[in-house]
């Protein structure tokens, strides 16, 4: 045994190596697996959570089941997060996402949350508007004592943004898009919404608490042949907000050019803030986005998944063109209770494993988008109805959202 210590520590570099080497010195495989992985951890080799630590050494024995052939790959696009354990996510999303550019050193990018109040939720209740909106704004806009060096440096290279707030009402207006001649109801045949208020109102929204809130930048062309510089510590600099989608397909803002909510925010996005010939486009790139729906869809008379699912397919098929990419973020479970809502746990687990084939069977799809499920995390927290999640919750995965990709 002291003799077969030895070579496995001399090993340690291949951990695969030294478990054949266990192995055929007569140990039982899990034995000598066991021995391997000890005396690695041991040398400082593998520094790693036990759940990471698994999948390591999956990959390096070879264990590794054909069904996961593309994680080992590099090439998974999904993840389960967990307030307490969100090292799977990070690493898939830190490999998927196009966050850094090798010549820079601070890294722009840009984040869109698009979806209902639950959405909402996670972007009022964490610090994502913080991050997002009030901190860029108000540096940009002067209005700290102290701005932060990093958004003072941007003004100065003539980075202007206004933000934008929106009301359950004539939506048109915050995004600066002309009016339909007649607000057209929503096809039943299509499955479109709105269902409640918006269908009795034009223009407005179902939900009451889903405003739209985020910034409108731009760049202003500068005269000063070289602009002050300031010190900026921070790796990256994010700016954005949350737009309010509540279904997969509606016809809540309609214009001239386009009768769904879905095509013309993704028209005002072309326009105002993807314009390949912007200053702003070649510094900040497209958008990041988060998106999330499915909660008011299922409340769509007759509506089944194959009619969800194609409107999900035209939803993000339209937004692929305006994002670099795309994280679906799962639907929360709604809360088991004596209530008669048509979200039921079983309905909700329908929607997005069909949603994650859907991106696992579509090329365009799968190679920039992402899929993160908190479903099975949220069926053991606490809720602060049916629908919603507590407060706590929104702040844990808002803040994981900035503190690993954001800053």
């Amino acid at each position: 045994p002291l003799n077969m210590v030895k070579v496995i520590k001399d090993h340690c570099q291949n951990l695969r190596r030294s478990v054949i080497i266990a192995f055929q010195g007569g140990y039982p495989y899990w034995l000598a697996l066991g021995m391997a992985i000890a005396f690695c951890i041991h040398q400082g080799q593998i520094i790693l959570t036990q759940k990471t630590l698994v999948k390591t050494v999956e990959n390096q024995v070879g264990l590794i089941s054909p069904s996961k052939e593309h994680e080992r790959r590099g090439e998974s696009f999904e993840c389960d997060w967990f307030p307490d354990y969100q090292t799977d996510c990070e690493v898939m999303l830190n490999a998927r996402l196009p966050l850094d550019t090798p010549r820079r050193t601070l890294h722009k990018k840009r984040w869109l949350f698009f979806g209902d109040s639950t959405m909402k939720r996670l972007f009022e209740f964490s610090a994502l508007r913080t991050n997002l909106v009030v901190e860029p704004f108000k540096s940009l806009s002067r209005q700290f004592q102290h701005p932060d060096p990093c958004w003072e440096e941007e003004a100065r290279n003539g980075l202007l943004c206004q933000q934008r707030m929106s009301t359950r009402c004539q939506l048109n207006d915050f995004l600066d898009l002309q009016y339909a001649e007649e607000w057209k109801m929503p096809d039943l045949t299509k499955f479109e919404g709105p269902l409640k208020y918006g269908l009795l109102n034009s223009y407005c929204t179902d939900c009451s608490g889903c405003a739209s809130n985020f910034l409108d930048c731009q760049i202003q062309q500068l005269f000063e042949l070289d602009p002050v510089r300031q010190t900026c510590d921070r790796k990256r600099l994010t700016y954005g907000g949350y737009m309010s989608i509540e279904f997969a397909r509606d016809v809540e803002i309609q214009t001239p050019m386009y009768s769904t909510t879905q095509e013309n925010i993704a028209e005002y996005l072309r326009h105002s803030w993807n314009d390949p010939t912007s200053p702003l486009m070649k510094d900040w790139g497209l958008p990041i986005c988060v998106i999330n729906t499915g909660n008011h869809d299922a409340m769509l008379p007759d509506i089944t998944l194959e009619d969800f699912i194609k409107n999900v397919k035209w939803y993000l098929n339209i937004y692929r063109y305006q994002c670099a990419h795309i994280i679906w973020l799962s639907n929360t479970a709604p809360a088991i209770d004596n209530t008669n809502y048509v979200q039921t746990q079983q309905l909700m687990v329908q929607y997005d494993n069909a949603v994650k084939d859907l991106i696992a069977n579509t090329r365009s799809l799968r190679r920039m988008m992402s899929y993160i499920n908190v479903f099975d995390a949220s069926t053991k927290w606490p809720h602060a109805d049916h629908i919603h999640m507590d407060n706590d919750w929104y702040a844990r995965l808002g803040q994981w959202f900035v503190t690993s990709f954001m800053r």
